[in-house]
């Protein structure tokens, strides 16, 4: 660009008349690449005056002001111009901002887009020591201290109560929110400016992924770090609500994703994965504010992620620490609490909202799942649990799901009756309970694997765990685990004789059962057992699993007599071990 070219750019930037929309985006983009570049002093005391005194810019979005600041300081920072140093560049816009008369909002965006590039310069300064008098390091912090925190505040109060103009000034200052802030940001409501941080996130959410705002769709993240520090200064009072507002924005996203026509759409894309990241930030930030826990808070919590479960479950939760922990803790608070009403009420609020739901896709099968995940994780803890919450609550929910034709939801109500019969009891009719209705439910297990319903580790899973529970049990009912083995024993004798691979799973099951038998009867199942294995024309291989289940039964049992006939019919076996 050549002289009279870059006289013409301070010209334009100095003009007091209309400038076309399409021609000041060109103009910001000659900014942009001409400042970093100037090799003259001179020129660029002019430059950077013209571009922040201008009027060129009062009805430009803020927000691309700041990228616009961004830009010229990381440019300046990358390119490194030799003419002149980084120490008389920042010196010039130092100078700039002493001057100025009148600070304005376009003034400030671009104020913050410069202090924006800190980050950039402290890993430069790390790494090549750019600076060595420290200057430019000083010079970020008392820009902030001194002209972006009096000017922000000023502009803050002003229009607090007006979210459009004020939203531009909340997201600027999320960009380089930090958490020293409460000593810069004197006399502002920091209730106003969480409620602020909140409405942004939820006026994101209203939008789709078609069409959002471009600027949040790159830095949410700015906003969740915000209230990570905002909502340490917040009252309990401006928090939960702030919290009611995040539910209400869930239940909304949820609701309009649930009426789409796209049954196998991916919501693990950046615009849905963001929301969820950043509404969980925000929430755990939320818990780490209060030091007691009411159960109406983590009733309100986990209503926001049953609402974003479509999200979760394509995201992914393993490894993601602070949507397990905000997790724990709210089912742990809602189920331990002496309050159960609590428990009981959001349990049915996700009941009824499954119930309402017209439309049977993915969106409606996350519902299912995060409720029955819920019950999964809570039975084992709620000091309540007895026969009639079980009856009343629980059974009709898990049993209703044991049918349904999504494997993944069948699973997990297998994994809530799973809950229900290994729970410790804490009262004797919860355990009359789990002796009554533990047969039927292993009937239901067996007749789901011979239907395809229930895979082989799925079931033995299932034999395992429960079995483990058959000492208890008997406490109850001295014929329970009888009854277990001739129902399973029956079951077995219904398989077709060609279908080897069900009988070997089957005559697993019953040597799992074997281990909680009483000596005098062992020998007689063992005998039954190895007989099974001879006439049921299993193969080899399909011989040799079974045997080694057998083996491995007996070595735990630590039964005398049962050591004893493996090691009589050892050879009749051909058994290596």
């Amino acid at each position: 660009m050549d002289q009279e070219e870059r006289l013409r750019l301070i010209q334009l930037l100095d003009s007091d008349g209309p400038i076309a929309e399409d021609l000041v985006s060109i103009l910001q983009n000659n900014v942009v690449y001409f400042i970093p570049r100037i090799r003259s002093i001179q020129m660029l005391q002019k430059m950077v005056s013209s571009t922040f005194e201008t009027k060129t810019w009062v009805n430009m979005d803020p927000l691309r002001l700041y990228e616009m600041g961004l830009g010229i300081s990381s440019w300046k920072l990358e390119i490194s111009e030799p003419f002149i140093s980084l120490n008389d560049f920042y010196d010039i816009w130092d100078k700039c901002f002493m001057t100025t008369r009148n600070w304005t909002i376009p003034k400030l965006a671009i104020l913050t887009g410069l202090l924006a590039s800190k980050t950039k310069f402290m890993e430069l300064q790390r790494s090549f020591f750019v600076d060595a008098s420290g200057n430019i390091r000083r010079l970020y912090e008392r820009w902030k201290a001194v002209y972006f925190s009096n000017v922000w505040c000023q502009f803050f109060r002003r229009h607090e109560n007006s979210y459009e103009t004020c939203k531009p000034l909340i997201v600027l200052y999320s960009t380089i929110a930090s958490d020293n802030d409460v000593d810069l940001l004197r006399n502002i409501s920091w209730d106003s400016v969480t409620l602020s941080l909140v409405r942004v996130i939820t006026d994101y959410m209203q939008s789709t992924s078609q069409k959002h705002d471009p600027f949040l769709s790159k830095n949410l993240n700015f906003i969740a770090n915000a209230l990570q520090i905002s909502l340490k200064r917040t009252s309990e009072q401006r928090i939960f609500h702030c919290i009611c507002q995040l539910k209400r924005a869930s239940m909304a996203l949820c609701y309009r994703e649930l009426q789409q026509t796209f049954p196998d759409a991916s919501y693990s894309t950046k615009f849905y994965s963001d929301i969820l990241i950043t509404i969980v930030l925000t929430l755990r930030g939320s818990l780490e504010a209060r030091t007691v826990l009411p159960g109406i808070w983590c009733s309100e919590i986990l209503s926001c992620l049953y609402n974003l479960n479509f999200i979760a479950l394509d995201f992914g939760t393993v490894g993601f620490y602070s949507y397990e922990l905000i997790y724990q803790i709210c089912i742990s608070g809602i189920t331990m609490t002496r309050e159960i009403s609590y428990y009981i009420a959001f349990l049915n609020f996700m009941k009824n909202e499954i119930l309402m739901s017209k439309v049977q896709n993915k969106i409606h099968n996350s519902k299912i799942l995060f409720l029955l995940s819920f019950l999964e994780k809570t039975v084992s803890m709620l000091p309540a649990l007895d026969r009639g919450f079980i009856t009343s609550l629980i059974d009709p929910v898990s049993v209703q799901y044991l049918n349904s034709n999504n494997k993944d939801i069948r699973e997990a109500a297998h994994s809530v009756m799973l809950s229900l019969y290994t729970a410790e009891a804490h009262n004797t009719n919860l355990i009359n309970w789990q002796s009554e209705n533990f047969l039927n439910y292993l009937m239901i297990s067996i007749d789901h694997f011979l239907n395809n319903s229930l895979e082989e580790r799925q079931l033995l899973m299932i034999f395992d765990r429960i079995c483990a529970t058959l000492p208890r049990l008997q406490v109850m009912n001295n014929n329970i685990l009888s009854q277990c083995l001739q129902m399973t024993y029956s079951k077995f004798l219904t398989i077709n004789s060609c279908d080897s691979e069900r009988k070997k799973v089957l005559l697993k099951c019953i040597i799992y059962q074997i281990l909680y038998l009483q000596d005098n009867e062992i020998c007689e199942w063992l005998d039954k057992c190895l007989e099974l294995i001879k006439s049921s024309s299993l193969h080899p291989s399909q011989q040799d699993e079974v045997i080694a289940s057998m083996w491995e039964m007996i070595s735990l049992s630590k039964s005398d007599i049962a050591i004893q006939w493996w090691y009589t019919h050892k050879v009749q076996m051909d058994c290596k071990l």
